[in-house]
């Protein structure tokens, strides 16, 4: 080897042994990742994160431990979050519900999406279900808002939480159509869903595939559906829009958030995994069967789609005032 050779060997070898990010994304991870949760154990949500902790385990040798941190619409756990050290071993499975509409309804929100966190991906989407009780006398959307209308004040619809994805969807539908109903809090899809069939409420926005089988049992009825196109798993169920109300397209979304700093390829190794993880056939079956999308692209993408989905919901909140209803 001659001496240019030898130098540039030396050097080569010098550069790979300093190199404090490539040797962190190679080690990393080397315990178990917390993945909070912000919101109640027992939904569909959290059967899929756990078919997705079985992947990362397989190919990373270390779990994916699901810490459930409910309360106040999912600031509580979002906040931790935002708080912890910022090594990769805290991360958010973060809705559009708790990273970018709660704090919107807040006068000093505990946090910014997208000030205070590293983005890593989104991971999917889906649209929700307009139902009524069973028992109330509406068979589409035209007859619900007609007996709203001959009821001013007396219909009511639930939420899992003030400013909660269904919450907003539901003071939309109520905005379009000028009806007066009552709003009606609840801690999780559970109880919302029980108070929905024990006709506590009279009007609620669920998931597809978790209104499903209520409806099939007849415990429920659904009337429509909240995305642009109709849902594979109901394809006779109309949107809100084909009901009479165009540009009533919402979908709810979840994500991927580690905390501001976390360094760059710790968040790189980690998206790169759960796109892998959203891309296996076994997971799209799974998506598939819940009505669900997978929209996994990395951070640069989920970085651009909040700069989007923030200024819309605050928006929104704005427009219809909920400041004054918190």
């Amino acid at each position: 080897m001659n001496k240019r050779s030898l130098l540039a060997a030396l050097g080569a070898g010098a550069l790979g042994a300093l190199s404090p990010c490539r040797a962190l994304a190679q080690s990393y991870p080397a315990k178990p990742v917390r993945l909070v949760f912000p919101f109640p154990a027992g939904s569909q949500s959290e059967v899929f994160l756990r078919a997705i902790g079985e992947k990362f385990l397989e190919s990373q040798g270390q779990p994916l431990v699901i810490d459930h941190k409910p309360g106040a619409t999912g600031i509580i756990g979002s906040t931790l979050v935002r708080h912890a050290a910022p090594d990769g071993y805290t991360v958010l499975f973060a809705p559009m519900t708790s990273l970018v509409i709660a704090p919107s309804l807040l006068a000093k929100p505990p946090y910014d999406a997208l000030r205070d966190f590293a983005p890593v991906t989104l991971l999917l989407r889906f649209p929700f279900f307009l139902v009524v009780n069973k028992d109330l006398p509406a068979r589409t959307v035209a007859e619900l808002v007609a007996l709203a209308r001959a009821r001013p004040g007396k219909l009511s619809f639930g939420s899992i939480g003030n400013g909660s994805g269904n919450h907003l969807m539901a003071e939309l539908f109520v905005s379009l159509t000028g009806i007066d109903a009552t709003h009606v809090p609840y801690k999780g899809s559970v109880d919302a869903q029980t108070a929905l069939i024990r006709g506590d409420i009279d009007f609620y926005f669920d998931a597809v595939a978790q209104a499903l089988p209520h409806i099939q049992a007849g415990r429920i009825r659904g009337l429509a559906v909240t995305g642009a196109q109709r849902d594979a798993l109901v394809p006779d169920t109309p949107t809100l829009a084909e009901s009479g109300y165009q540009g009533f397209d919402v979908s709810v979304w979840w994500s991927i958030v580690a905390p501001l700093n976390t360094p760059p390829p710790i968040v790189t190794k980690l998206a790169e995994e759960f796109v892998r993880i959203m891309s296996l056939p076994d997971i799209r079956a799974r998506l598939a069967a819940q009505g669900w999308e997978p929209i996994a692209q990395g951070p640069a993408h989920l970085s651009r789609f909040l700069r989007e989905e923030q200024p819309r919901w605050l928006d929104l909140v704005r427009r219809l005032n909920l400041f004054a209803k918190q």
